[in-house]
């Protein structure tokens, strides 16, 4: 192929920076949460559920209480 390496998407979902954007976090968010049910059991969908909660912890701390 065209490509010069093929990263192993497991490794490179621990390494997202999480966004300090509110918008650009809910955003990342939805789109990791519908990934996250696509994707079957295994590494790649283990790491992704941990960058889930990484952007859900970092959600909780940015929305204020009511």
């Amino acid at each position: 192929g065209i490509f010069q390496s093929y990263p192993d998407l497991a490794d490179r979902f621990d390494q997202f920076e999480i966004p300090s954007n509110h918008t650009l976090l809910r955003g990342m968010m939805c789109r990791t949460t519908e990934l996250v049910d696509a994707l079957p059991d295994g590494r790649t969908r283990a790491s992704l559920v941990r960058l889930e909660d990484r952007l859900r912890s970092k959600f909780v701390t940015m929305t204020p209480p009511d």
